[in-house]
């Protein structure tokens, strides 16, 4: 099995970026929010129906656009919080500067009016974090570990208050 990648490199604007991974909690919560939102994209892709991936891209656009205000700004905080951009001290070291603060403020210049780059950013760490659901079977051999589940059917150890 292939090394995980726990972080990727992405130049933007003459800039140097360190995109890192979502913790599992983190992760498990956009990863759902995303494929729920945008399941009936990744079922015409996966089925064949949709082939041009451009169509696919902006079908993915349009689901996130219906995204609430609220919902693309947490979206957009928590991809901002794996990234740090790489800057050069004094011309001889480099350093990783968290691109936002704790308060959730941009914490390198020049970011706060950069909406370009900063969707870059996103789009970028939403896939780098991603990918491992939709590469090889991973997501597929997960849901297999659920295929004999029943929640009507399962058995419990202890019997029941009325002796029924």
């Amino acid at each position: 099995m292939p090394k995980r990648e726990d972080f990727k490199i992405v130049e933007l604007a003459e800039r140097r970026f360190k995109i890192g991974r979502f913790d599992a909690l983190t992760g498990s919560y956009i990863a759902v929010k995303l494929v729920s939102k945008l399941s009936n994209v990744f079922m015409a892709i996966t089925t064949g129906q949709v082939t041009d991936m451009n169509f696919a891209a902006l079908a993915v656009a349009q689901q996130i656009a219906d995204m609430s205000k609220i919902e693309f700004i947490e979206l957009q905080l928590e991809c901002l919080r794996v990234i740090k951009e790489i800057q050069n001290i004094d011309g001889k070291a480099e350093a990783d500067l968290p691109v936002l603060a704790s308060s959730g403020s941009f914490a390198v210049p020049g970011l706060n009016e950069d909406m370009i780059t900063v969707l870059a950013l996103v789009t970028h760490t939403v896939i780098f974090n991603l990918t491992p659901f939709f590469v090889g079977n991973a997501l597929t051999s997960t849901i297999q570990t659920f295929k004999d589940l029943s929640l009507f059917d399962a058995k419990t150890s202890t019997s029941s208050p009325t002796g029924q």
